[in-house]
């Protein structure tokens, strides 16, 4: 409370007391010596005054306590958030580490020669002898490439590898680099008709493999 509250609610007290006193049969007179023996004036305002600094004092203390357990609960909180973020990133951690631990278990680490390998394995492959005949040059065309739109490039190349195979050695270069246009030309209408789903995603990826391995057999002496 404030101390002119305070003071007030003193003032007002004492008032009461003295007027009470003064009345007959309250101690004889206004300053007591009468019968039934009332406290002062003075002595009732101290009275009051200090019943009220006490009351004010307990409320303070009160309201003190109150303060410092809340600023205990709202500290022991972050502590608690702080503990679990901590705790959930550090499971993470080990959860990444476990997970890279089994990877590498099951895949361990690459050489040289595995890369290598690997390499070997994904390169494209040479035409068989059921595809191209290594004697006569004969290219056995799949399905989907037998069609009008392909028939003067097929036939180019038809020329070409029957050339190959009667040189019975390597062609030169400028046989080579007809191969490669021709092929990629064959690659591009063949593209274009598979986006439109013109045929089968199996017939396609055979047609595709096909012209992969017929650009790069040119790299090869025939036989």
């Amino acid at each position: 409370m404030r101390l002119p509250l305070a003071l007030a609610a003193a003032v007002l007290v004492a008032a009461c007391c003295s007027k009470t006193q003064a009345q007959p049969g309250y101690g004889g007179g206004y300053y007591g010596g009468g019968h039934g023996g009332g406290g002062t004036v003075g002595s009732s305002y101290a009275h009051g005054y200090a019943d009220i600094v006490r009351s004010a004092g307990e409320y303070n203390v009160m309201t003190s306590k109150a303060h410092n357990i809340a600023e205990d609960t709202r500290k022991k909180y972050i502590e608690n958030r702080m503990q679990w973020t901590q705790t959930y990133f550090e499971m993470q951690k080990m959860n990444r580490a476990y997970r890279k631990e089994k990877y590498d278990e099951l895949h361990p680490h690459k050489t040289m020669e595995d890369f290598a390998r690997y390499a070997g394995q994904a390169a494209t492959k040479r035409l068989r002898s059921t595809e191209l005949d290594p004697i006569t040059g004969y290219l056995a065309w799949p399905r989907v490439l037998s069609g009008d739109q392909y028939s003067e490039l097929r036939k180019d190349l038809d020329k070409l590898y029957a050339e190959r195979a009667n040189r019975q050695g390597a062609i030169g270069n400028d046989a080579y680099y007809q191969i490669a246009k021709k092929t990629e030309e064959m690659t591009a209408i063949l593209v274009k008709e598979i986006r439109e789903k013109k045929y089968r995603p199996a017939d396609s990826i055979k047609a595709r493999n096909f012209l992969k391995s017929l650009g790069h057999e040119a790299r090869f002496p025939a036989g």
